[in-house]
């Protein structure tokens, strides 16, 4: 996924992203799908999120890694954690989102907008 930057870029804080990735936020970078290349075999976790879309999150099927998130409300685009990317890149968020359920007592230390809940632009 290196050759082409991401679109955006954000750190997720709502409760299923917290589970997905088994920490306390997800690091997000968003890729055209067009522009996106998969390797390997992927399991698949499908929920309906608040907004009435379908959210389908993807782990590394050999070793459970979560790896990528997308909606039906955003066809064209994926996320990505960004800690799986490869090669890796600096990531550089935009947007904190979902804050309203971050983790109790943690401090967001960036200047990036933050929004109680999903990014509204």
């Amino acid at each position: 996924m290196g050759a082409t930057p991401p679109i955006l870029e954000l750190v997720c804080h709502c409760v299923d992203c917290q589970r997905f990735t088994e920490q306390s936020f997800a690091k997000l970078s968003f890729f055209k799908v067009a522009d996106t290349q998969v390797s390997g075999k992927l399991t698949q976790e499908m929920q309906q999120s608040s907004t009435g879309n379908t959210v389908t999150r993807e782990r590394c099927k050999r070793c459970g890694t979560a790896m990528f998130d997308h909606s039906t409300g955003f066809p064209d685009i994926k996320g990505v954690v960004s800690e799986t990317l490869v090669p890796p890149h600096q990531f550089q968020p935009m947007y904190h989102i979902w804050v309203s359920q971050k983790v109790e007592g943690l401090t967001i230390e960036d200047d990036c907008k933050k929004f109680d809940k999903n990014l509204v632009l």
